[in-house]
């Protein structure tokens, strides 16, 4: 058996692909978004997530494992049903230090202005890169603002994965 790539899903992948909430976004994007969603479900990859539920708390806050409409709402179930499941789930400790995260580069100037609602997937992938000795790639959409920092996310093993081209 392959060995499976480790990724983590920005949480704009899984509300672009539950179709209704992503009016901005282009055919080809929500495409994209449904085919990333597609492939967690059939176990192409493990998803990287944090013990302490800091990814998945983003996730509830603007998906609905209940509402089982839209393919979105339905990788929530799934990454609540499969969190403890280490063949489709990998979990990594981060600790938030105030608006940002020990695990940040924050010392590397480049990256003063990133947003710090976003600064949880970094570290995430920080922690697992030094965990696992591999990269696992964030999978960003819509998220353009992003790009201007790839050079500096390179620089600490962080490997963006943009699937919708920017606007």
């Amino acid at each position: 058996m392959a060995v499976k790539a480790d990724k983590l899903l920005d949480t704009n992948v899984p509300i672009i692909a539950n179709r209704n909430q992503s009016r901005q976004a282009s055919k080809a994007c929500i495409e994209a978004c449904v085919d990333v969603i597609e492939k967690v479900f059939k176990d192409e990859f493990r998803l990287v997530l944090d013990v302490d539920w800091i990814v998945i708390e983003e996730y509830q806050h603007k998906l609905y494992p209940d509402d089982q409409s839209g393919l979105g709402d339905q990788f929530l179930r799934w990454v609540l049903t499969n969190l403890y499941n280490p063949d489709r789930c990998v979990l990594v400790k981060i600790e938030k230090d105030g608006a940002t995260f020990n695990e940040f580069p924050n010392s590397d100037i480049r990256l003063k202005n990133f947003d710090p609602s976003d600064r949880k997937w970094i570290a995430v992938a920080i922690v697992y890169h030094k965990k696992h000795g591999e990269i696992a790639s964030i999978v960003q959409a819509a998220d353009h603002k992003w790009r201007v920092y790839a050079a500096a996310f390179n620089d600490h093993h962080i490997e963006i994965e943009f699937i919708c081209d920017s606007p």
